[in-house]
This record gives C-alpha cells, structure tokens and sequence, in this order.
C-alpha cells in the first residue's frame, strides 16, 4: 500500500448524482447505503470521552486513479447515537462515520494481511475525520475492535449521509446557476486578463528594442 494521501474533492471523490431515472440495467447505487466493515475505539486528545470511528463500506466512493493516486474517502462527519443496546455507558460517546470503496476495505482494511497496511489506512481516516471537524484532534492511539462492526445504528448514519448529498447537489445546481445566469462576466474577465498579457508584451518589445542597436551605432562610418 503506497502511502495514503486524503482528498478533499468531494465532486472526484463521489459520482454526481444527476437527475437520471434509474433502470434495472443501471441502479442507482445512491440508494444503496453505507454497510458497515469495522469499528474503532479512537482516543481524543485532553478527554476522556469515548470516541468511535464507524468505516462503512461504500460502492459510491470511488478508487484511486493510479496505485500512487490519493486515496478517496467520504464522510468524516460526526452522527447521532441512539444505540439503545448500551444505555447502561456512562458517558455518551462520540461517533464519527467514514466511507471508503469495499476494495479499498478488502486490501486494507479489517481482515488485512498486512497490519502496517491497516493502521496505515487508519491514520488517514483519523485525518480525515480531524479536516472535517476542526475542534477534534486525536491521539494516534486506537483499537479494532473486534467484536462489532458498528457504534450506533445504520439508519442514523445513513439519515446524515442523505442531508450532506442534499447540500452539496443543492450548493452544486446554486453554482452552475451562477455560472448560467452570468456568462459575460467570464467573457469580460478573459478580455480584462488578455489585456494585461497584451500590456505586458507591449513592455517587454519596448525593452527588447532599447536593447537593439541603432543603424548609426552599428555603422559609424555612415553619413
């Protein structure tokens, strides 16, 4: 596993939605939610609440370009927790939910040969999580747990999942409105930028002329 780099274009990392009609050759995968892979117990920094990181397997993230290319990641937003199964916890707990293609998860992730490979995978979904919420900062140490593959419940995660989808297609159609409703002022900007450039090679000829010698320097004997 080459090292991880996390990505934060969320148009590359997630196919946009479109207003296409689904067909049975063609299923949205949208509605597919997230299904949980593993768990992990993640310590935070200056506290002791509990804090957990549900990695949620997810055919709508995409994969790396190249073997070398960043590895697309999802999410990274803290959910609700209703899990009624622990009322008897102490402390409420943190949870957060990151998404990353199952092949991503199959090489890497809970049942991955190579531990190294793992924690590796681990450390970038802990900076994820941190660049979504900047008031989280974690410790790098954590567990796998191994007796659950979720804090929580699905419904909730995949609830917060549907309403960040709903913002950006909604902050999407805002921008292409944008664009749509003012396509004169690219044009006059374009003009404005080729002017400057224009402005700029006019100067750059009035050097290169001062430069040249004139015809009388270069034939003295001329009268």
């Amino acid at each position: 596993m080459t090292q991880a780099v996390m990505m934060n274009n969320e148009d590359y990392i997630l196919a946009p939605l479109g207003n296409r009609t689904p067909t049975k050759q063609s299923p949205r995968l949208f509605r597919s939610p997230p299904q949980p892979h593993m768990c992990i117990h993640a310590t935070l920094q200056d506290s002791h609440i509990p804090c957990y990181i549900n990695v949620m397997s997810w055919s709508r993230v995409g994969l790396p370009l190249r073997p070398d290319a960043p590895i697309p990641l999802y999410g990274g937003m803290q959910v609700p927790y209703n899990d009624k199964s622990c009322n008897n916890i102490k402390q409420k707990p943190i949870v957060f939910a990151v998404m990353a293609n199952p092949e991503i998860l199959k090489k890497n992730g809970k049942t991955a040969q190579n531990l190294q490979d793992r924690d590796t995978l681990i450390d970038l979904m802990l900076e994820f999580v941190e660049a979504m919420n900047p008031d989280i900062q974690f410790t790098r140490r954590f567990v796998v747990l191994n007796n659950r593959d979720l804090t929580g419940e699905l419904k909730d995660i995949w609830a917060v999942v549907q309403r960040k989808r709903a913002r950006e297609k909604l902050a999407h159609n805002v921008s292409q409105s944008d664009e749509n409703c003012h396509p004169q002022k690219n044009v006059e900007d374009q003009a404005i930028s080729n002017s400057i450039l224009y402005q700029e090679r006019d100067k750059d000829n009035e050097i290169n002329n001062d430069d040249i010698p004139s015809e009388s320097s270069t034939n003295p004997g001329h009268s």
